[in-house]
């Protein structure tokens, strides 16, 4: 049967699973432990073996596709290396934290790919990204709601489990306001853009149901700002706002190919800066963190200082996928280390946790794959203003550069939803590069708008 001629029902069903994995994550932890991570990452694997008679990607896909599969699986052979040779065997070969649990940390590693995978296969299809963004803004706002009814049951622990130093915080369904605040953020920006794409939509479709969806858009990106602002995370807050205007701002430049009316982005910026407002007036907490910044970012300095130095120890094989913790704490030899950094979890910049898990080759291969499908996206992208994957891109930036502060994609459930985001638009990419191919006199030009 031809994909064409495939039934409708089975792209929604592919939509909407495809969304509301990360999320059924999300809702327990973030899978962010060792069991947690071994229950929640076949729920990547199952959503691959789901969606593959659902999408049924033909060979050209998979041949766009294999270099950066290639790629991703040969930085986990990197990874892996030193347990799969033995001690001893390889020159310069540090001494691995965990080599028996070296193994079973590559489902993590794993799961993540077949995330992106998942998220190629669904974009291969017309009009993916538009019927997917929503089922992720819905799930995301029952997420929310799951996370303010449990902090309205117990302020101090999540699911039994305490959430530490961020007691007087919220942490939606994770135990980490900063990573959660990435994830609001991500979603604010996502329902910026689903509400963009309805103001600038056809006339034909149905006045109710369109200002409906506009109407729960833009709640849904009140909701989640507000979110981002009672987590009193600084770096979240400051650059959700940041992208909301800047997508609002590239909106009103394409005004004219969207149709959008001035007065209805006057609107929305009105009413999100409304928000944003209400939600400063409320967070005293936020205010009083954005005082702190000078001194809490001078205490990263030394953070980030003692894992360079961990790297430089061991710069081509790191200490071994999931072995932070373990060697964090083998490596601090003086009192006053251990009083900074025995209680740290992550490196507070994902370029150095990479390079701690499995060293600079790991992180380069990981460079060059995203770098292969940056390039393919930006290849096959188009001149016209899409709001949708403008808003992914912005979220994806959010989450990246909270990442490289703080420790938003050391969370699975976080490393899962922007798979799953980046493996949309990557398999847009793959179409859009395949059609061109099979009829190249038509530039692309026989893609609807998606």
């Amino acid at each position: 049967m031809a994909a064409s001629d495939r039934p409708y029902w089975g792209y929604i069903a592919a939509s909407a699973l495809t969304a509301l994995v990360p999320f059924v994550q999300m809702t327990a932890l973030g899978g962010n432990s060792q069991l947690l991570q071994a229950i929640m990452a076949p729920l990547n694997f199952g959503l691959c073996l789901i969606l593959l008679p659902l999408i049924r990607p033909d060979g050209a896909f998979w041949r766009k596709a294999a270099w950066v599969i290639v790629l991703l699986l040969a930085a986990l052979a990197w990874a892996l290396l030193p347990e799969l040779a033995g001690p001893g065997r390889l020159p310069g070969e540090p001494v691995h934290m965990l080599p028996d649990l070296g193994l079973s940390n590559m489902l993590r590693y794993l799961a993540g790919t077949a995330a992106l995978l998942a998220g190629a296969m669904v974009g291969y299809r017309r009009g993916a990204i538009g019927r997917t963004v929503p089922w992720f803004i819905l799930f995301g706002a029952l997420n929310l709601a799951i996370g303010l009814m449990a902090r309205a049951d117990d302020p101090d622990r999540l699911w039994g489990m305490d959430k530490t130093i961020h007691h007087d915080r919220f942490t939606g369904t994770l135990l980490n306001g900063n990573a959660a605040a990435a994830v609001f953020g991500l979603l604010a920006i996502l329902a910026v853009g689903q509400a963009l794409v309805l103001f600038g939509g056809p006339r034909s479709r149905s006045g109710n149901a369109r200002s409906i969806g506009m109407a729960l858009s833009i709640l849904a990106a009140i909701s989640c700002l507000l979110a981002c602002v009672i987590t009193a995370s600084r770096s979240a807050l400051v650059l959700t706002l940041g992208a909301i205007f800047i997508l609002l701002i590239m909106a009103r430049l394409s005004a004219r190919t969207l149709r959008i009316r001035g007065q209805w982005l006057a609107v929305l910026a009105i009413v999100t800066a409304a928000g944003a407002w209400i939600g400063g007036t409320m967070g005293l907490m936020v205010m009083e963190r954005f005082a702190q910044s000078d001194g809490q970012a001078i205490d990263r300095v030394p953070i980030w200082q003692h894992y360079w130095d961990l790297v430089q120890a061991a710069p081509a094989f790191g200490y071994g996928l999931g072995s932070f913790t373990d060697a964090n704490l083998a490596h601090l030899s003086t009192v006053r280390q251990a009083y900074q950094f025995s209680y740290i979890h992550a490196a507070h910049n994902h370029a150095l946790q990479l390079l701690l898990a499995a060293g600079w080759p790991f992180l380069l291969l990981h460079i060059i794959a995203i770098a292969l499908i940056i390039a393919m996206i930006v290849r096959t992208g188009r001149r016209e203003f899409d709001p949708h994957a403008r808003a992914i891109w912005l979220g994806l930036l959010i989450v990246l550069t909270c990442s490289m502060v703080d420790i938003a994609l050391t969370v699975p459930a976080i490393v899962t939803l922007c798979a799953l985001l980046l493996g949309l638009l990557w398999g847009r990419a793959i179409r859009r590069g395949v059609s061109a191919m099979r009829s190249p006199k038509t530039d692309g030009s026989i893609f609807r708008p998606d």
